[in-house]
């Protein structure tokens, strides 16, 4: 079954060429097929202290070709990488002197879009993946190498990008906590606003009334109420 991915025009793509903050995300986007994607990049181009850097993939398949990497690196010896911890919602590495780990996330699959959306607020909503791009290949003389039968030679490579929520930089930049979606743990949410009031963020009236809306809404009974603090979601 196709992923739905809804609002789609909400979200902007671009380069990443303005944003040298967010480059030292790079060595965490080696090896593997997975994306970043979260709370961490409030912190970073707000100049605060990163502790966990969440890693989201399209399939199953993906998330597991990441943790075998992972640990390969960490059975290797080559490298100062090491396991930190498993639960049924991530997979936990950390390289040994940073004070900065990375959660391999099993909870949700999907793409970027997909993701993004199933975040509560429009300053969580950001995400940094690898588009594939086919290019031909030149040589050292600047010219384009051809197959024998006339066919250009094509190399696939990967291009960095952001995508963010279109309001994504005018609520960072107000420390608005605005609901733009559905809300699918309401009494996650609402103790996640207990966080960002810290940073000095606020719930803006629209989405008080959502969220009071959706709490009102929320039995007991209900499973995972607090799903977005169990599941390695920022």
């Amino acid at each position: 079954m196709a992923t739905e991915i809804k609002n789609l025009d909400r979200f902007v793509v671009q380069d990443v060429d303005n944003f040298w903050q967010i480059k030292f995300l790079d060595k965490y986007m080696q090896g593997h097929k997975g994306f970043i994607a979260g709370g961490c990049f409030k912190n970073i181009l707000e100049r605060q202290h990163v502790k966990d850097i969440d890693i989201f993939f399209e399939s199953e398949e993906d998330f597991q070709d990441a943790v075998d990497y992972y640990n390969g690196l960490v059975e290797s010896g080559d490298t100062k990488w090491k396991f930190k911890y498993r639960n049924e919602n991530a997979c936990a590495f950390q390289e040994e002197g940073s004070k900065v780990w990375i959660e391999l996330i099993c909870s949700i699959f999907g793409p970027p879009q997909f993701i993004l959306n199933n975040f509560d607020f429009t300053v969580t909503k950001m995400a940094y993946f690898k588009q594939e791009v086919e290019t031909e290949v030149i040589d050292d003389k600047g010219n384009t190498v051809i197959f024998e039968d006339g066919k250009h030679v094509v190399a696939t490579v990967y291009h960095y990008k952001l995508m963010h929520h279109s309001l994504f930089f005018e609520h960072l930049h107000q420390k608005r906590l605005v609901i733009d979606n559905e809300i699918p743990f309401p009494i996650s949410t609402f103790e996640r606003t207990y966080r960002y009031c810290k940073y000095g963020y606020g719930l803006c009236r629209e989405s008080k009334s959502k969220l009071l809306e959706a709490i009102r809404n929320t039995t007991k009974d209900d499973e995972k109420l607090g799903m977005y603090l169990q599941n390695g979601w920022d």
